[in-house]
């Protein structure tokens, strides 16, 4: 799956309460929604947009500035490692293709917890 597949997948399962892009970014406006509906990311992935200008609209939320490195964003994560950034919520995904959950059948105390 790739960097942007994921980062739509966690757009659409828990959205920010409004998206824009400026200046190379993706910035969210999480209304106190949490780190990952308030972070921003490289609106390409891989690209190195200018991160005082995300900083800057994140301030202009009223956000203090979060990003999400993904993926193949070594540079950008040197470069928040360089201007004073830490590592916060780590995530880690896993992928598998869907016919490893469908070829055979559950064993027989399973339970699918749906909503």
């Amino acid at each position: 799956m790739t960097p942007d597949a994921l980062t739509a997948l966690i757009d659409g399962t828990w959205p920010a309460a409004r998206v824009f892009r400026q200046d190379g970014w993706t910035l969210r406006d999480g209304e106190g929604g949490g780190s990952r509906v308030s972070a921003a990311t490289a609106t390409v992935p891989g690209d190195m947009p200018d991160i005082g200008a995300a900083e800057a609209g994140m301030q202009a939320l009223g956000q203090t500035p979060i990003f999400m490195v993904r993926e193949g964003e070594e540079a950008l994560d040197a470069a928040l490692e360089g201007r004073g950034y830490v590592i916060k919520d780590p995530v880690t995904f896993y992928t598998l293709p869907l016919a490893a959950l469908t070829d055979a059948p559950p064993p027989a105390m399973t339970a699918i917890e749906a909503w």
